[in-house]
């Protein structure tokens, strides 16, 4: 469905018209191979009659670029073997042009000739996409690079290898001295076919093969590329989905298509990981409590009606080790995501544990993070909201709001913007106290509010290094920019956080003089130092805010700990006391931004919720209001209110 148009260059161009067009720096055609091509020009300087025989290029004081024969006299092909060119959509021809015409571009200096040889220039995938590190481009400018050589070698029953030798990697990533690597092409999924995807240093390159890793590449297509402690921490719906692939892979085999008894893919997932399940034990009872059970479990046949294709989640990621623990019984076989489109070095790694079962498929135990870099990686994308059973919502709905706090009729109605009579008359069974006050907790003020626009965008928060808790998304209006949308998105986050679930896990119980439940978090959390919690909080929330939310403790009133604290050495500590979700919201939308005289937005999280707790297909009843205000400061936006819609 990404698949870019295949570039056959050397079916278009013949070498006459790549050296005049493309200088001797693009890919060669058919099975020519262009000269040595000649070092540019500026205008200026020809202007003025100029002795222009070297360039002022760094290439200038190393003579010429090498040319293609010389650059590929110990190269003996593409790397790739005769059965590959077809699904592949190209031809070792192009392939090898693709990789001079790279090396050609370093060499000068030339960073649109470096995209075309990469297939950067054509990148229909990206549209309208948040583009992460994937997505990043490692020469898109080649300001100060020097490369005093480089040539091919390799490419039969090994790699294409490049060897460059860099005096100076200016703005690249490529290292000072020589360093060889092996090349590799695109198949026209991410990148055009024949075009040069990825530079591996010989150091990490590990032939992509074996019944290992097409095991565990299944299962981070089907279900998650983060780490996790059990299986029994995994999302079932698409556990199961990976099971079914699983036993596929093993030979099995079911009566209908997709369709699986429930004992035999327990079974399977028995194999799978090495241990019960308990949703493929109790499949009944994971229909109720697992998100999702209901649209592939049929309770009357016991049976699993699997029918769907995976995600791609190894694009940029390969296997960079694969070892065994003979005492043990174990093996460790570890996927790095790489530094940027070509990927060029590790990033971010996670090993997977696994044991062979007796029939030659692979059991995978656990996931741990393997070490890398901790960044947080944002999707977006535009979505309409839907109700869960996938019906439109409704034009409109009664609107409520939640003050959350005591006041009187007259504090309320300025809150909300009304007239005192007016909203005692929405809501007449309110009673004040003896004071004149009452709980603003779900004050109705609108019997028919027109639902806002239900195009929304969604943000989708990953944390490589944490271990798997579930896939966190939230809805921010369309209209935001991205800055404001990350930031809205985390304070959610946060919130999630900090009410529903209190704390980040896995966490630890720590004994305390005050004999009450205070928990710190471990390796696997997405903090673990209280320092660290500090500064996101710092980077979301303003900073009377950010200080709240930062100044948990011991209450003795109470007898718990509430909120996040720090330890002895900066471990990041909290107290108990989770609340769950709101079972009654449904799904939740925002409406359009207001912009504030100070230069801050405020727009309302609707939570859309059913009168009472009844599954997916109950119907809505009434929209709930939470503000959420951004302010603008010298750092970029920032939350001053929010509160969650579940």
């Amino acid at each position: 469905m990404m698949a870019r148009n295949n570039r056959q260059i050397s079916l278009l161009l013949t070498a006459a018209m790549l050296a005049a067009v493309f200088g001797g720096c693009r890919p060669a055609a058919g099975n020519e191979t262009p000269g040595t091509p000649e070092t540019p020009v500026s205008s200026e300087a020809a202007a003025s009659g100029q002795d222009t025989s070297q360039s002022e290029s760094p290439g200038a004081t190393r003579g010429l670029c090498p040319d293609y024969d010389q650059a590929m006299a110990d190269a003996t092909g593409a790397g790739y073997p005769d059965s590959a060119w077809q699904s592949m959509g190209t031809d070792e021809a192009t392939c090898l042009q693709n990789a001079y015409a790279l090396a050609a571009a370093l060499y000068r200096n030339d960073a649109a000739a470096a995209a075309t040889a990469c297939g950067y220039t054509d990148r229909p995938y990206a549209e309208g996409k948040h583009l992460t590190i994937d997505d990043q481009f490692p020469f898109e400018t080649l300001d100060g690079l020097v490369v005093n050589g480089f040539s091919f070698s390799g490419g039969t029953e090994e790699p294409l290898w490049l060897t460059l030798s860099v005096a100076d990697p200016g703005s690249t990533p490529l290292p000072v001295g020589e360093t060889t690597y092996a090349l590799e092409f695109g198949n026209g999924y991410y990148v055009t076919s024949g075009c040069v995807s990825a530079m591996i240093p010989k150091g990490h390159y590990r032939a992509q093969e074996g019944d290992t890793l097409t095991c565990v590449r299944s299962f981070r297509s089907w279900v998650t590329t983060r780490p996790w402690a059990g299986p029994n921490d995994l999302p079932p719906l698409t556990t199961a989905y990976y099971v079914a692939s699983f036993a596929a892979m093993r030979g099995a085999q079911t009566d209908t298509a997709g369709v699986w008894k429930a004992a035999d893919l327990a079974a399977q997932a028995r194999e799978a990981f090495g241990t019960e399940l308990y949703a493929f034990e109790d499949p009944y009872e994971a229909a109720f409590t697992q998100e999702g059970w209901g649209s592939v479990y049929d309770e009357a046949t016991d049976t699993f009606l699997l029918a769907a294709s995976p995600g791609d989640g190894n694009r940029n990621c390969r296997m960079t080790g694969f070892t065994e623990d003979a005492s043990a019984g174990t093996w460790t076989l570890t996927m790095a995501r790489g530094a940027n489109c070509l990927w060029m070095e590790p990033y971010q790694s996670v090993a997977y544990t696994l044991r062979q079962n007796g029939d030659g498929s692979w059991a995978i135990l656990c996931a741990d993070w393997a070490g890398g870099s901790k960044v947080t990686d944002y999707s977006m994308w535009e979505t309409s909201v839907r109700l869960p059973d996938g019906t439109a919502l409704p034009e409109s709905l009664p609107l409520r709001v939640d003050l959350g706090e005591r006041m009187t009729w007259q504090q309320a109605a300025d809150a909300l913007d009304m007239d005192v009579s007016e909203l005692q008359a929405l809501n007449p069974d309110v009673q004040p106290d003896g004071e004149g006050k009452f709980l603003a907790y779900d004050l109705l003020v609108d019997t028919d509010y027109t639902l806002p626009d239900s195009l929304q965008r969604v943000v989708l928060i990953e944390n490589p290094w944490e271990d798997y808790q579930g896939s966190r998304s939230y809805c921010v209006p369309a209209s935001l920019d991205e800055e404001a949308s990350i930031v809205t998105a985390e304070a959610l986050d946060f919130l999630w956080h900090f009410s529903v679930r209190t704390g980040y896990f896995p966490a630890q119980q720590v004994e305390n003089d005050k004999n009450a439940e205070l928990y710190q978090a471990e390796d696997g959390a997405r903090f673990t130092k209280y320092s660290e919690l500090k500064a996101y909080l710092d980077s979301v929330f303003t900073p009377e805010l950010a200080a709240q939310y930062a100044d948990g403790g011991y209450h003795a009133e109470y007898g718990y700990y509430t909120g996040y604290m720090a330890g002895e050495t900066d471990e990041l500590r909290f107290g108990g006391g989770e609340r769950g979700t709101n079972p009654l919201v449904l799904t939740q939308l925002c409406t359009d931004p207001q912009a504030q005289p100070d230069g801050g937005l405020v727009f309302g999280l609707l939570g859309i919720e059913s009168a009472q707790a009844a599954g997916a297909g109950a119907p809505p009843a009434r929209a709930v209001w939470h503000t959420i205000r951004l302010v603008q400061t010298d750092d970029g936006w920032r939350v001053a209110e929010a509160s969650l819609a579940v």
